[in-house]
């Protein structure tokens, strides 16, 4: 017992004699710079509006955007990795945000059993200013079936998202599937 106790002893001495601790730093995560003006507030649907979620410092994986003008789409093509795509930095942060629609669609790219999950979810987390919810994020989710033609998709509110009107610095979507799969995106949109 004391062996223990001199242990604490000698601990709590080293420990006295450090002087004041500085408090933590912050280094600050990448960021992803918007270079367009999109031709509606808070709609990405051409290739050049589309490539602000794809072609930036902070988004990784198996994600391209494919064709061209208003018929571009992002691909991400899913397997057993985690991936992410993150929107572009709202300068201004974008006010009253209370919900987001996507259009899309999923294929997968092997048949997976009958008793398997056919569908994969969307989620969309949003970094916020001044949370409603201390140390949460804001988040919205929906279920995809597989669908050859585009789904208009309405995102549900989920972690106490949107119950009141959020004020929006970014977007970021993160990707995983339990089978190899495509989602594709046509237009992401946030809605007030």
């Amino acid at each position: 017992m004391s062996r223990y106790l001199l242990a604490f002893v000698i601990v709590t001495a080293a420990a006295t004699g450090c002087g004041d601790v500085p408090g933590p730093v912050v280094i600050p995560g990448p960021t992803a710079p918007s270079r367009v003006t999109t031709d509606q507030p808070l709609v990405w649907d051409s290739r050049e509006e589309l490539l602000e979620w794809v072609a930036n410092g902070v988004t990784r994986g198996p994600i391209t955007v494919e064709g061209d003008g208003a018929a571009a789409f992002i691909r991400v093509k899913l397997d057993l990795h985690d991936y992410v795509m993150r929107g572009p930095d709202l300068g201004p942060p974008a006010e009253g945000v209370r919900g987001a629609r996507l259009r899309a669609r999923l294929g997968h790219d092997r048949p997976r059993a009958p008793q398997a999950a056919q569908t994969e979810d969307f989620h969309l987390y949003f970094e916020v200013i001044n949370p409603h919810v201390p140390n949460t994020q804001s988040s919205m989710r929906i279920g995809v079936p597989p669908s050859e033609g585009w789904v208009d998709l309405e995102l549900e509110p989920a972690l106490y998202c949107c119950l009141q009107p959020l004020t929006v610095k970014y977007v970021y979507v993160p990707f995983r599937s339990t089978s190899p799969a495509t989602r594709e995106i046509d237009r992401i949109e946030l809605t007030k």
